[in-house]
């Protein structure tokens, strides 16, 4: 069978399947119907849409691009594993003074 599969409400392929059996992203089409009719159209309260919605195409990335959101993602884990050294740095330093007090109070 025919099927529209769709991307919340709009379809983004046309393909042949066997069975649509627990699919929710998927509607069933008549067999002679042309694929290219509903592609990005809108599917909505069991319509589709006269207008297209093609979406907008990025410019790809460029190799200084994609180094420089790589080097941003390695910036943003160093200081999240930063930040979570220090918590536990402080919790460290709270037990060991707790445990000081205990030690010192016991020597009095």
């Amino acid at each position: 069978m025919k099927v529209a599969i769709l991307d919340g409400t709009l379809c983004t392929g046309v393909t042949e399947l066997i069975s649509v059996e627990g699919m929710e992203n998927v509607v069933v089409l008549d067999s002679d119907s042309e694929d290219f009719n509903f592609l990005y159209r809108k599917y909505e309260n069991g319509k589709w849409s006269e207008e297209k919605f093609i979406p907008e195409l990025q410019e790809p990335k460029s190799e200084a691009e994609k180094i420089q959101d790589s080097i941003l993602a390695f910036q943003e884990a160093f200081a999240t594993k930063y930040e979570e050294d220090i918590e536990t740095n402080i919790k460290r330093d709270e037990v060991l003074a707790t445990i000081y007090e205990t030690v010192l109070e016991g020597n009095e």
